[in-house]
């Protein structure tokens, strides 16, 4: 049996997927995830304040 064409991913294929979708384009290849729930969202960010804040703020982190 044969394989089907190995067709190349594009920057419209971004465009083209539904709205609960994320992408991005690998090696030609498109590579999609659902899109991370507001809570999940909100949760990584607050977490990410806190280990940035202390050394790219000044806020007690080395020389700080």
């Amino acid at each position: 049996m044969t394989q089907p064409a190995f067709r190349l991913a594009t920057y419209e294929d971004l465009f083209d997927l539904p709205d609960n979708l994320i992408g991005e384009i690998l090696h030609g290849q498109l590579i999609t995830q659902p899109r991370p729930a507001p809570r999940h969202a909100l949760a990584a960010s607050v977490i990410g304040d806190e280990f940035v804040s202390p050394y790219q703020r000044g806020k007690g982190g080395p020389g700080g």
